[in-house]
């Protein structure tokens, strides 16, 4: 059951705008660098308990933490892990989740999420944002 007319997968380029953290860069001093380590922290503890959930087909769990991740996503300007989120809650919605589906297309996602931190603190220290 594909949501999109496009499959997200690894090899999927993510693409990241740091439009919003240039906006707050001069406000406080340090601040981007703390968004993006609490951007990486976050993001890798909500992967383990959407893991653990969808493991015990607890998908309303699972779509809740994917809804949850979707805003840092915008944040830092990511729209492919924004629709991945979003193929995630609605799968999760479906009428008979498929766990075994669920949990692949959660290996591609996991892996995404953590390009996204490494590709967040690069971006941000070209922008001179760090």
């Amino acid at each position: 059951m594909d949501i999109f007319h496009t499959k997200i997968t690894v090899e999927t380029e993510l693409d990241i705008n740091l439009y919003q953290l240039k906006l707050l860069k001069d406000s406080t001093p340090g601040f981007v660098f703390d968004i993006i380590d609490l951007y990486g922290q976050q993001n890798v503890e909500y992967l383990v308990v959407m893991e653990n959930a969808l493991k015990r087909s607890e998908f309303e769990k699972a779509r809740k933490i994917a809804h949850t991740m979707k805003s840092s996503f915008v944040m830092i300007g990511c729209n492919v892990l924004k629709s991945f989120a979003i193929e995630i809650e609605l799968l999760c919605e479906a009428e008979n989740p498929n766990r075994n589906e669920l949990l692949e297309r959660f290996k591609d996602f996991d892996v995404l999420v953590k390009n996204s931190i490494h590709l967040l603190k690069k971006t941000a220290k070209s922008e001179n944002l760090l």
